[in-house]
């Protein structure tokens, strides 16, 4: 996200799509795409492989693979892996989330990634929900407020905008199919 925001922040990009954390400066119009959920992936043959959803607190003394320090994703597992009464230990780091993913399928750590990350084409990966949760997370699009977008910024902006109307977000239902409910708007 740090890096989406700086291009923002300096003329190099008109919108970018990313999450959405709460904290966000004000100087960034925010339109609510869909809502992603973080997940954990293991490598299929993990001892845990079969266990869905994965009490986080199980995985203390595994190593983990994940975005830097001063990523967001790093972040939420620091935080989600304090409540549960550890530090995570991070061998691994990669601003590329589907080398996250790849890192995991090999077996040299857990990742926790969104899971259109985990569902995404590669190597075979166990995905389990984290428990607690869901842990769910917004994705939108974001423009600067205080410079006026181009006609094609603008066009592209009203179309994913219209796309999105309906606010939806991701849930598994019983049978595993997904089901799309809306959520609230955030400012736009």
């Amino acid at each position: 996200l740090r890096r989406l925001l700086d291009g923002l922040d300096h003329g190099e990009l008109d919108l970018a799509i990313g999450p959405m954390p709460p904290g966000l400066p004000a100087r960034y119009a925010r339109t609510p795409l869909f809502t992603d959920e973080l997940v954990l992936v293991t490598a299929p043959d993990h001892p845990l492989a079969g266990t869905d959803p994965l009490p986080l607190a199980r995985l203390r003394d595994e190593p983990f693979v994940c975005l830097p320090a001063d990523s967001g994703l790093r972040a939420i597992l620091d935080r989600l892996a304090a409540e549960a009464g550890f530090a995570p230990h991070v061998p691994f780091e990669s601003t590329h989330l589907p080398r996250l993913r790849a890192l995991a399928a090999h077996g040299l750590g857990v990742a926790l990634v969104a899971r259109s990350v985990a569902e995404a084409p590669g190597p075979p990966v166990a995905v389990h929900g984290v428990d607690p949760g869901p842990q769910l997370r917004p994705v939108g699009l974001l423009h600067r407020t205080d410079i006026a977008l181009g006609a094609a910024a603008e066009a592209c902006r009203a179309f994913l905008a219209a796309w999105a109307a309906p606010q939806i977000r991701q849930d598994s239902t019983s049978t595993g199919e997904r089901a799309l409910t809306k959520i609230p708007a955030h400012d736009q």
